[in-house]
């Protein structure tokens, strides 16, 4: 088994939905692989 590491930056606890966007893109990401398998 492959392993893979996504990296993101550092997100605030009451950071601005520009600054979430980068959790949900680094989700998306992650889901898209999983689903490739």
């Amino acid at each position: 088994m492959k392993k893979i590491l996504i990296l993101h930056s550092d997100v605030p606890a009451d950071a601005g939905e520009d600054e979430l966007d980068c959790l949900t893109q680094a989700r998306t990401i992650g889901e898209a692989i999983i689903s490739l398998g």
